[in-house]
């Protein structure tokens, strides 16, 4: 099979050792081996927006001229780990566009993605060098589909899960000090994994007063005085945004009326339907954490709270939590929520339904504070 696969284009490991640079061969640690290799061929390579080769692949041929389909790419990535002498395996998936593939009997002409399976130290990492913003470890959302079909070309091919352990977070803190006619605070936005990745991309192609026009365009009742971002460029770590604003604030009836929860709410329900007969594939679980902290007025109090609740999904499939109270003249609030699981079946798709109807109607509440 090894020989005959993609017209002997797992067998070029020869050439890629000449093409890899020195310090894949001087480092010790094998962890580090692969980043760099990964690293090159990710650099190298642009990706020319096709899938599975209509044409013979030669990897050879798509290396010299820096452009390729997902396999040219990765088949690459395949060889330079194998120059290396990592333990390392292709994986056939198809695109989350395109229907599972039949696991009986598979045929490669049903596959249309491939990506690169390592083992380091006992620890799995799933690797894809078609996009530039991917972090080591990651492979495009679009292509976790179900199991995917390793090929290992000693025992033989077999299928397997195909879960990311980057974790895909999203953590925001704000302070808040109300003043009579506004509020004044900062906001840290931390991101990681595939949300991490989606605004990368939409930060990459923008000039700092774009960035701004576009967060303030988004939310119109934030006014940013200042703001910064880190490790952009830095995928290996989790991205980072501080924001410095004001917030306009009315004084009615003597009393304030906030909406905690500034940025990243969940607008609308996406389960619609009142019943559904296949399961939901959320793709990898997700969190989600917001902290406030609301340093009050000398004389003011919060007369309404939000409603504290702790809600969970059967069978460990995700949690929310919602915690405020006023303390030494400080308003409080913790809220979190998190898709445990990736995959829902039918019978669960109410409780999701009604999970999401919850954490939207946390995030829309609002608190009153008044004069006491």
């Amino acid at each position: 099979m090894k020989n005959n696969f993609l017209d002997k284009q797992v067998t070029k490991k020869g050439y890629f050792k000449r093409k890899l640079p020195e310090n894949c061969f001087t480092t010790s640690s094998d962890l580090e081996k692969a980043k760099i290799a990964f690293g090159f061929i990710q650099n190298h390579f642009n990706w020319n927006e096709k899938y599975w080769p209509s044409r013979k692949v030669n990897v050879k041929k798509a290396f010299e001229q820096g452009t390729g389909n997902i396999f040219d790419i990765n088949l690459s990535l395949y060889n330079a780990l194998q120059a290396l002498k990592i333990e390392s395996y292709l994986v056939l998936s198809k695109t989350r566009n395109r229907a599972l593939p039949i696991k009986v009997h598979p045929v490669i002409n049903e596959f249309n993605y491939l990506f690169v399976k390592i083992i380091l130290n006992e620890k799995v990492y799933y690797l894809d060098a078609t996009d530039k913003f991917l972090p080591f470890g990651l492979v495009r959302f679009e292509a976790v589909n179900g199991d995917g079909r390793v090929l290992d070309f000693e025992k033989g091919s077999f299928w397997e899960p195909i879960a990311m352990k980057t974790k895909v977070t999203e953590s925001i803190r704000v302070k808040l000090d109300l003043l009579e006619e506004e509020a004044i605070g900062s906001m840290k936005i931390v991101k990681t994994g595939y949300k991490a990745l989606d605004r990368r991309r939409e930060l990459v192609s923008k000039n700092k007063e774009e960035i701004l026009e576009s967060f303030e365009s988004k939310y119109p009742y934030l006014e940013i005085e200042d703001f910064n971002i880190d490790n952009k460029t830095d995928f290996e770590k989790s991205l980072t945004e501080t924001y410095q604003f004001s917030l306009e604030t009315e004084l009615k009836n003597g009393g304030y009326i906030i909406s905690p929860i500034l940025i990243s709410k969940i607008k609308e329900n996406p389960f619609k339907l009142n019943k559904r007969d296949y399961p939901v594939d959320f793709g990898y679980p997700k969190n989600f954490t917001y902290i406030l902290s609301i340093k009050l007025p000398e004389g003011y109090t919060v007369k309404k709270l939000l409603e504290n609740k702790a809600l969970s999904l059967p069978n460990n499939g995700g949690r929310l939590l919602v915690n405020n109270h006023v303390k030494n003249q400080e308003y409080l609030l913790f809220f979190k929520f998190s898709v445990d699981r990736s995959v829902f079946n039918s019978l669960e798709y109410f409780n999701l339904k009604e999970f999401f109807k919850e954490i939207i109607k946390a995030q829309a509440a609002t608190i009153e504070i008044i004069r006491e």
